[in-house]
């Protein structure tokens, strides 16, 4: 029943397409209300697949966790670990080592597992967030075989002297949270500070073997705060400081079939990340960009039932430095240097590394066809040794198929090849490290289609628009981690994957009115990511889905405005099966999810939002055994001053 309404929704949308409405009627004010909604997509380098998230989306979810912004407005496949607990990803099929993130170019994957916990990110640390599919990583770093996320912060130095927000939620299940944030400009000083915090005692009920349950060992408080100096002493250039720190307790629930559960765990964070930009003033557009970074993170876990304790710090300090030069219209050549050194101090181990890298990448145009080219080399030193990557690189171009005075079809191609250094876990994990672990190795090609229509020469934002991707990709040398004949597990170079996959994105932008405006998305994502080689003679994991990887996945959102005061949403996602065994022999049945949302502008300084996720209540799991919370109700004020 749940799948009949879900696709009934969608044929609702093609049919809504096929009409085309009164997409045609002048714009002025209604394309105006459409932008508070778009999200839509970028480009910096042709060939390369970019996603910008719009800023006044963003401005919308400062009270949530980039875990749940990436699960309901990307393809990103987020696997919540039960509501407040980690949340990893899965992109293009991969697993969650291969999603680099970056906050203003410093890279926040820990160096000791590779990954990070989207559930820990506020989207009150960001102003911009861009999602880099496949080789459009490679620009940042390397390692990113699914994709990558960026973060950035940008300073708006706009005429108002001061202005501030304040933001107060209360939800479901003991959720509170609160944020303030202010702007202040003094001539060419500008200062931008957030601070947040939230708490949660996520003890939903839900139903498992049918009988009622409730969700225990499960609270979590965090608080924080950004602060963001930015110094302008004329057009051409710009110093910024940022210091972003948090620390934060949380229960960690246990699987339902082990029970009551006293794990939790307490993390400090620290960042500092001082940068310096310019543009020369002449006619060669010369520019540069230099930041240098210290990362501070430290870990507290205890099982107190267990007597169990244990702890890891880890301290690092990065740097780049950024040079582009434009030569003309038709060409220009970028080149990058960076150097990170970090150091691990654990319970179990203690390392040091430290990661040098060149970058280079260019720009071209020949008629109507440009390219991008990018090449990267690093090497890892460590235990006095230094170990030269694979070189990693990709080519891309872009061509206009079809211009006309409303409408635009482009195609767009690439070719990468990217790789990944084992962890430092993978290497130096007690009794199961392996030091002889070599880097995983990714070979990719896709080719993309990108259709756009508008509904005036001189609008820049599309009323329609159709995206289809489709990739492929090989890995190599894929790290896995089993057991041994001493009865302990150790990481190996044993397996082969094959991810293909197919992304469609359209997104309609239909004015009724002056006063009324709606938007229309569905993005569908195809992700086939099969295991191609066996580790023992009769490996059944062969030729098989791997694990907590949906074969389908499908994001359908309507938004409705009214006079830039009203604004409804409704937003479904769906998920197709998960397999939770490498032989496909055992998987979570698929769900799909609804939400909605109402926020209406009281006044020009207060407004009013609530939320309902989960309309229906559907019990669910994205990790097996690990509930996620049923209908969750949402009330939110914002005051802007």
């Amino acid at each position: 029943m749940l799948r009949i309404l879900f696709f009934s929704c969608i044929f609702f949308y093609a049919f809504m397409l096929y009409s085309d409405l009164y997409a045609q009627q002048k714009d002025s004010l209604k394309t105006q209300l459409l932008a508070e909604v778009t999200v839509y997509s970028t480009s910096l380098r042709p060939g390369f697949k970019v996603e910008t998230l719009d800023t006044l989306v963003l401005q919308r979810s400062q009270q949530q966790e980039l875990s749940t912004v990436l699960a309901a407005q990307s393809p990103v496949f987020i696997k919540f670990y039960g509501a407040g607990s980690l949340a990893s990803s899965a992109f293009r099929g991969m697993s969650s080592t291969h999603t680099q993130v970056y906050w203003n170019g410093l890279l926040l994957n820990s160096p000791m597992l590779g990954q990070l916990d989207f559930s820990l990110i506020p989207m009150a640390a960001t102003d911009h967030v861009e999602i880099l599919y496949g080789a459009a990583a490679l620009r940042m770093g390397n390692g990113g075989l699914g994709g990558g996320i960026h973060l950035e912060n940008k300073p708006c130095f706009d005429e108002k002297v001061f202005q501030g927000q304040v933001r107060l939620l209360t939800a479901s299940f003991g959720t509170y949270k609160g944020s303030f944030q202010s702007t202040v400009r003094y001539k060419k000083i500008l200062w931008q500070q957030k601070y947040f915090l939230r708490q949660a005692d996520n003890n939903f009920s839900f139903r498992f073997n049918g009988q009622d349950m409730r969700q225990q060992n499960a609270f979590l408080r965090q608080v924080g705060s950004i602060q963001e100096l930015y110094y302008r002493p004329d057009k051409r250039q710009t110093w910024a400081l940022r210091v972003w720190q948090q620390q934060g307790f949380r229960q960690l629930p246990a699987s339902i079939l082990v029970g009551k559960s006293t794990e939790k765990q307490d993390d400090r964070s620290l960042k500092i990340h001082l940068e310096h930009q310019y543009r020369s003033p002449y006619k060669l557009n010369y520019q540069h960009k230099t930041w240098l970074a210290y990362t501070s993170d430290r870990l507290v876990y205890q099982n107190p039932a267990q007597d169990q304790k244990s702890s890891n710090a880890v301290h690092a300090a990065q740097g780049q430095t950024l040079h582009s030069l434009d030569f003309s219209d038709a060409f220009s050549l970028r080149a990058s240097f960076a150097l990170a050194h970090e150091q691990v101090q654990s319970s179990a181990y203690a390392q040091t590394q430290t990661r040098p890298q060149v970058h280079t990448e260019a720009h071209g145009r020949w008629g109507s066809l440009e390219w991008s080219a990018v090449i990267r080399q690093e090497h890892i030193r460590s235990h006095e040794a230094m170990y030269r990557m694979p070189t990693t690189g990709a080519l891309g171009c872009f061509i206009t198929i079809l211009q006309q005075d409303l409408s635009r079809l482009n195609l767009q191609m690439q070719v990468a090849q990217n790789a990944r250094y084992p962890t430092l876990n993978d290497r130096f994990w007690p009794i199961s490290g392996n030091e002889e672990l070599l880097p995983e190795r990714s070979q990719g090609a896709e080719v993309q289609i990108d259709y756009k229509k508008y509904m005036a020469k001189k609008t820049q934002k599309p009323i329609l628009e159709v995206q289809i991707t489709a990739y492929n990709n090989r890995v190599e040398d894929w790290i896995q981690w089993l057991p041994t004949v001493s009865g302990y597990w150790k990481p190996q170079n044993l397996r082969q994957v094959a991810a293909r996959g197919l992304e469609a994105n359209i997104k309609n932008s239909i004015n009724f009115t002056e006063k009324h405006a709606l938007k229309i998305s569905v993005l569908y994502s195809l992700n086939s990511s099969i295991n191609t080689a066996a580790y023992t003679q009769n490996d059944k994991a062969v030729g098989k889905q791997l694990i907590y990887t949906p074969l389908h996945n499908i994001k359908a959102r309507i938004d409705y405005l009214i006079l830039e005061k009203w604004h409804f949403n409704l937003q479904a996602q769906y998920y197709s099966r998960r397999y939770t065994t490498s032989d496909n022999s055992s998987y979570l049945p698929a769900y799909i999810l609804f939400d909605t949302n109402a926020s209406y502008q009281i006044s020009k300084h207060l407004k009013i939002n609530t939320t309902i996720d989960n309309i229906l209540n559907f019990q669910y799991q994205s990790i097996a055994f690990f509930p996620m919370h049923g209908r969750r109700f949402e009330l939110q004020v914002v005051w802007s001053f």
